[in-house]
């Protein structure tokens, strides 16, 4: 917690002589700025928002794993994570995989996550995922706002395998009071899906509302799920 301060997650800062190095964000941990910015990502870019955290077995393989709660206020939050680049027999990769019981919570403040696969984790055994929301758990994952702007990309389109998904949700919430919320998936033919919905409601109060799904040829996909826009 800061008292207005911003704050930084960064991870892999040494990627250019050792890759991987990623965030996990315990189940109990809670990270509020009190109206400041919150950056969760990585890479060797200085800081800047081109780089990403990516996964390795600390963080089960996850460039960023979210199982708490973000909370910036005024505060812009973002988070960048990358899939694993190596396999795991048993683990579920992806470059921002957040829980059911996960929330991210801004009020003016824009929230930006932007997920991708591994270029060179060429693995089917297992699934390695761009973004994944409400993946396990109970609950219901919220990501919402007041009038900031949600802007959520899943990137698979650089790894043309199967079991990848761009953007999946299961059990979430995504909301603002007039806030525009964009859901955008690039992906590659052969992965499973492009955007992949279930049991998910996207509510953008008065602000405008994209879904914005792959070209490449893989399937988006909606079940039990509802988009509002006033």
């Amino acid at each position: 917690t800061s008292q207005g301060g911003a704050i930084t997650y960064w991870s892999d800062s040494d990627s250019t002589t050792v890759a991987g190095g990623g965030v996990k964000i315990a189940a109990a941990a809670s990270i509020n700025s009190n109206n400041a910015a919150i950056v969760i990502s990585g890479g060797f870019s200085n800081m800047s928002t081109a780089g990403f955290a990516k996964g390795t077995e600390a963080t089960s393989h996850r460039g960023v794993y979210l199982m708490g709660s973000v909370t910036s206020g005024t505060g812009n939050i973002i988070i960048r994570g990358e899939d694993s680049a190596s396999y795991f027999a048993t683990t579920y990769g992806g470059g921002v995989i957040v829980e059911k019981s996960s929330a991210i919570e801004a009020t003016t403040g824009n929230i930006t996550i932007h997920g991708q696969t591994s270029s060179g984790n060429s693995d089917v055994t297992q699934w390695h995922d761009a973004v994944i929301l409400g993946h396990i758990g109970t609950g219901t994952t919220s990501i919402k706002t007041t009038t900031g702007a949600i802007t959520i990309t899943g990137d698979s389109s650089n790894n043309n395998s199967a079991n990848r998904y761009a953007f999946g949700t299961f059990t979430t919430n995504i909301s603002s009071t007039s806030g525009p919320i964009t859901n955008k998936a690039n992906s590659s033919a052969t992965n499973d899906n492009s955007l992949y919905f279930d049991g998910t409601d996207i509510n953008s109060g008065t602000g405008a509302l994209a879904l914005v799904g792959g070209s490449s040829g893989a399937p988006d996909y909606f079940y039990n799920s509802r988009l509002t826009s006033n």
